[in-house]
């Protein structure tokens, strides 16, 4: 009577390390809610360092700066390029859905000091 009774607790400890691990493989992945699908977008890390878009935001060239950052952006979605001297400044009106946001601060160099704040705003069209 003993070894069934021991060999019951055994079926149960393993009933129930199964469905743990049922729960944790299947149940909880379908809660946790993914980012972005594609990975993460981050127009302005593939320019930061280059050096015609530096250039556009020494000279504070907005058409030029919009352009470079548009080409960053891939065709299924449309972005609003923010450029600020302070973050103190208004905030855009966004349309309401899902946005990825990159942002860049600059702040130029010894002899020109311009501080910068590109802020991209993306969101699928």
């Amino acid at each position: 009577m003993v070894n069934r009774k021991a060999f019951m607790r055994t079926l149960e400890v393993l009933a129930a390390i199964l469905l743990v691990f049922l729960f944790v493989l299947v149940i909880i992945p379908m809660h946790i809610p993914s980012s972005q699908p594609g990975g993460s977008l981050m127009p302005l890390s593939g320019i930061q360092h280059d050096e015609v878009f530096l250039a556009c935001l020494a000279d504070s060239n907005t058409p030029c700066i919009t352009q470079l950052v548009q080409q960053q952006l891939p065709p299924s979605y449309e972005g609003l390029i923010v450029l600020q001297k302070s973050l103190s400044e208004k905030q855009p009106t966004l349309p309401r859905q899902t946005l990825s946001v990159d942002t860049l601060y600059t702040i130029g160099n010894i002899t020109h000091a311009n501080t910068t704040i590109v802020t991209v705003y993306a969101w699928r069209k």
